[in-house]
C-alpha cells in the first residue's frame, strides 16, 4: 500500500479571525491572498483592490528595518508594502525623489 500523495493543501495554515496568515518568520508578516475581501488602506494607492496579496501591518512587523508604528493596523497591498520597506514612505513620488537625490548627491565633488 502507498502512503498519502503529495497534497499541497495538507500543510498547516492558521488563519486568524481576520483571515490573515502569519508568514515571514522574523519579519512578523501576516498576509492574505483572498481577492475581493481586501483592499489597500493607503489612500493614494493606485490599485487598492488589485494585488496578489495584502499585508496586515502589526506590532510584530519589522521588515526592512523601517519604523512601522505609524502604519500599525493598516492593510497594504504588496506594492505599497514593498515601497515602504524600500523607501520608508508610502509616497511614490517621495520615494523616487529620495532615490534620485541620493544619486545626485553621490556625484558631487
Amino acid at each position: 500500500g502507498g502512503g498519502g500523495g503529495g497534497d499541497v493543501a495538507a500543510y498547516p495554515v492558521a488563519e486568524d479571525e481576520q483571515g490573515f496568515v502569519r508568514v515571514g518568520g522574523d519579519a512578523g508578516l501576516k498576509v492574505t491572498g483572498v481577492a475581493g475581501r481586501r483592499r489597500c488602506t493607503y489612500a493614494e494607492c493606485e490599485r487598492p483592490e488589485d494585488s496578489i496579496c495584502y499585508i496586515l501591518v502589526g506590532a510584530e512587523t519589522r521588515d526592512g528595518d523601517r519604523d512601522w508604528d505609524s502604519l500599525r493596523g493598516s492593510v497594504l497591498c504588496s506594492a505599497c508594502y514593498s515601497h515602504y520597506k524600500q523607501f520608508g514612505t508610502l509616497d511614490r513620488a517621495q520615494g523616487a525623489g529620495l532615490l534620485v537625490g541620493e544619486l545626485v548627491e553621490g556625484e558631487g565633488g
